[in-house]
């Protein structure tokens, strides 16, 4: 094992209670509607360093900052990190590690269970590198954080494992948009432990356009303190297999998150969003809205968990799911939950699922709308309204066009 003997505690503790709990199951509530059995059938091999040239780092946005991952490893050469503030930390967790240890070590490895939690286990038993962002108090990055997780597959059925860890101090601000992408047929297992320091901010966008054959893995668990917000959208196009799963801890008197994304889904796609709030104190506001488009044998699941814990009174919780099927053979599983332990409270919740509204799409084709274009503008129009929700303009502006793009392959 490399690394100081703290990491080292945490890769085996992790390892143990992987190799006691093994990969989930439909027996495990949580994961019942999304099947590991491909992952179980296929042996997976490690990961192998690589490099990436610049013609092939997919850069979404312009005058950003320009994080590159490369196979779960940090690449310094390609990223550039030159419009950075002083004082603000972007670099690879190993080599945190090792130059950072006192900024690392209070929250690696502790905001992520690997003893409740499978994937993460399975993360951590074999973490190397990934992301480390470290935002001192009070101090604003102004451009978008962006961050190409690149994997180029040196053979297929590998797994890759990186593991992130982003600390806003207090008072900070700033904007972190993910891009992960590849080639090939591999395992993408990504966990991101987040600390949102008291009134800090931090808006953390993610774009899934894996590998049509890659299965996509991730898991994120914020912790928000006093005052301060989390603002998460996720866009998922890619992976044959995908796991959005998160849990937020509102840990702050008056904290805030938002938790949103969209999905569309065609082929045999499956994509399981599952997201867990827990309100731990009072006066905490959280609000979800996941939208999605499943088109031939596409099979998508929202499972979203409001938990108000004894004395979190004033609580403000929202959570909705929507979904448009395009094919009779097109399928969504909807769970959302409450569960109330303080009766001063705010919540509800809701679903529906449904055909597209052809009494609309009759109006406007009467109008001399061509059958095609009518179809994609009312499926836009459905999704942006969960788009609509990013706080930072240039983000969603970016992710409408994605979108917009997606739309005319279904």
């Amino acid at each position: 094992l490399e690394g100081p003997d703290w990491v080292q505690t945490i890769r085996r503790s992790a390892l143990a209670a992987f190799n006691e709990n093994g990969l989930p199951g439909p027996k495990h509530e949580r994961w019942k509607f999304t099947s590991l059995k491909s992952l179980e059938k296929q042996p997976y091999l490690p990961a192998f360093k690589s490099v990436v040239a610049n013609d092939q780092i997919q850069r979404l946005m312009e005058d950003t900052v320009c994080v590159v991952i490369v196979n779960g490893q940090f690449d310094k050469a390609a990223s550039d990190l030159s419009a950075l503030p002083d004082g603000v930390i972007i670099t690879g967790l190993a080599d945190a590690i090792e130059n950072h240890a006192n900024l690392v070590e209070p929250h690696l490895g502790r905001l992520a269970s690997a003893e409740q939690h499978h994937f993460p286990a399975l993360n951590a038993s074999f973490m190397q590198d990934g992301l480390f962002i470290h935002l001192p108090r009070n101090v604003t990055v102004e451009p978008v954080i962006e961050v190409n997780f690149v994997t180029t597959a040196v053979a297929d059925h590998q797994a890759f494992q990186p593991r992130n860890l982003i600390v806003a101090e207090a008072g900070s601000n700033a904007t972190v948009l993910e891009h992960w992408y590849g080639h090939g047929d591999y395992l993408n297992n990504s966990v991101t432990e987040v600390m949102v320091g008291d009134n800090a901010h931090l808006g953390h966008y993610r774009l899934n356009a894996e590998s049509e054959e890659a299965s996509h893995i991730s898991t994120i668990t914020p912790v928000v303190g006093r005052d301060a917000s989390y603002d998460n959208f996720t866009l998922t196009t890619g992976a044959k297999l995908a796991r959005n799963e998160i849990h937020v801890a509102l840990r702050g008197t008056g904290a805030v998150s938002h938790l949103n994304g969209a999905y569309l889904l065609n082929g045999h796609q499956h994509t399981d969003t599952t997201t867990h709030t827990d309100h731990l104190v009072e006066h905490g506001n959280s609000n979800q809205t996941y939208k999605g488009v499943i088109a031939d044998k596409g099979h998508a699941v929202f499972q979203g968990k409001i938990h108000v814990h004894p004395g979190a009174q004033k609580t403000d919780g929202y959570q909705f799911n929507q979904a448009i099927l395009l094919s009779d053979t097109a399928e969504i599983d909807s769970k959302p939950e409450l569960e109330i332990y303080a009766d001063d409270v705010k919540c509800s919740h809701g679903a529906t699922a449904g055909q597209i509204d052809q009494q609309a799409l009759f109006y406007m084709r009467s109008r001399g709308i061509p059958y095609a274009e009518a179809r994609a503008l009312l499926i836009e129009s459905f999704l942006a309204e969960s788009v609509e929700l990013i706080e930072h303009e240039g983000v969603q502006e970016t992710f409408m066009d994605i979108m917009r793009t997606r739309l005319r392959s279904l």
